[in-house]
């Protein structure tokens, strides 16, 4: 059994350390103009997804989108974009419209890896 638990923890780190996906974010141009870009791995852990489920079956559809985001929503280098102390902004000072988009792309899985972009 812990031969298997072994080979399923390594499985995971490879998740983690395969390319970063990103979404580009038209609405929230960086400072040339260009769309910002979300990086962010198809991956969440055990407690996220706990969290965001909870949220769903609660009705709280926007806290559960913005607490995807939250999990999810890196920068280039891998690094978490936005903490939970941020969401009460999210919430309040943020289009939703947007967030929705954005949590779609990033669960759809269809965001582009820059070697995908470099392919084309």
């Amino acid at each position: 059994m812990t031969d298997i638990l072994s080979r399923a923890k390594a499985h995971y780190r490879d998740r983690l350390s395969a390319p970063l996906q990103y979404v580009e974010v038209p609405e929230w141009p960086d400072e040339k103009g260009d769309p910002t870009k979300i990086y962010y791995r198809s991956s969440m852990t055990l407690s996220e997804q706990q969290e965001i489920l909870a949220l769903n079956q609660a009705g709280k559809v926007g806290e559960a989108l913005i607490a995807t985001l939250i999990a999810k929503a890196l920068d280039e280098d891998g690094k978490k974009l936005f903490k939970l102390v941020n969401r009460q902004e999210f919430m309040r000072q943020v289009d939703s419209e947007v967030i929705a988009q954005i949590v779609s792309q990033m669960n759809q899985d269809e965001g582009l890896t820059d070697e995908e972009i470099e392919k084309n």
